[in-house]
């Protein structure tokens, strides 16, 4: 993948160590995928990605056809961000444990 070591523990702002890497988004405490960002560099990303959609909206008119193209751009752009330079996203329950999906439905809630 990209080298970054999978584990419990991230690298949070404020951390001393130095051998962890540091996020720019944090992966989500309940589900798959990403929280709000945690550095300066990862709210500049989603302010880009809201302002690429935004810019469009205004100055298309309206043409549906163009705000469509441009999300399907910009949204695999910032996925492949989150990927890049987030936290190692996998299902989580809130509990601080993780699920890399075994497939065998012993990784699911009791609930389900």
């Amino acid at each position: 993948m990209t080298g970054r070591a999978r584990s419990a523990h991230t690298a949070r702002v404020g951390d001393d160590e130095p051998d962890r890497p540091r996020y720019w988004f944090e992966a989500k405490r309940y589900g798959w995928g990403w929280d709000w960002p945690l550095t300066w560099q990862g709210w500049l990303a989603y302010a880009v990605y809201v302002g690429v959609l935004l810019v469009p909206t205004f100055r298309s008119h309206g043409d549906i056809a163009v705000i469509i193209v441009v999300t399907a751009v910009a949204t695999p752009v910032l996925f492949a961000v989150c990927l890049w330079k987030g936290e190692p996203p996998s299902w989580r329950w809130g509990d601080g444990t993780s699920s890399e999906g075994t497939g065998s439905g012993r990784d699911l809630p009791d609930r389900w």
